[in-house]
């Protein structure tokens, strides 16, 4: 097939998709169970992946997630890390931690005025083997997967606020105030 043809049906197919799918689907990991592995923590690390430059060029930035993203956590009484701290402390067994991770891609559709965006929410804490205790590794214990289209990047910008929003419902359901 030449590359033409296949760029055309792409683009034919994410037409078609874009015409008989929500403009969102949410994959998840929030349950019962993943909550419970939120449960004593304390303190939380917020790493944001960066923004591709020429997604932020177009309005949607790095620094904008964040801040978004903090100011929520902090106005849920989640005590914030610093990365400094969070390196120092993740080696500690007894010190209740973990990084909330906030990626988002966003790609433009050739031709078109859409934006096809794909967000992940997820909690990484470290776990040690219980066949050999003196290993430890970072494993993801709660997540939530958001991927839509928009021609908006204020409508992306309102998604990963709102799944850090799932993120601290999860985080409050388990660990009261």
């Amino acid at each position: 097939m030449s590359p033409c043809k296949r760029i055309c049906c792409v683009v034919g197919i994410i037409t078609l998709l874009a015409l008989i799918m929500p403009d969102h689907l949410v994959f998840s990991q929030d349950d019962e169970r993943t909550r419970t592995t939120l449960a004593g923590l304390k303190s939380i690390y917020l790493l944001i992946e960066p923004v591709d430059p020429e997604v932020e060029e177009k309005g949607l930035t790095t620094r904008q997630l964040r801040s978004d993203a903090e100011k929520k956590l902090r106005k849920a009484g989640i005590k914030l890390l610093s990365e400094e701290e969070y390196d120092r402390f993740k080696s500690v067994r007894s010190y209740p931690l973990a990084r909330l991770e906030v990626i988002t891609d966003v790609q433009e559709i050739k031709d078109t005025d859409l934006r096809v965006y794909n967000i992940i929410v997820q909690i990484r804490q470290v776990v040690w083997l219980a066949r050999k205790p003196v290993v430890n590794l970072t494993g993801v214990t709660w997540k939530k997967q958001e991927f839509g289209y928009s021609r908006s990047l204020n409508v992306v910008r309102d998604k990963v606020k709102e799944t850090v929003g799932q993120f601290i419902t999860a985080y409050l359901a388990v660990n009261q105030k």
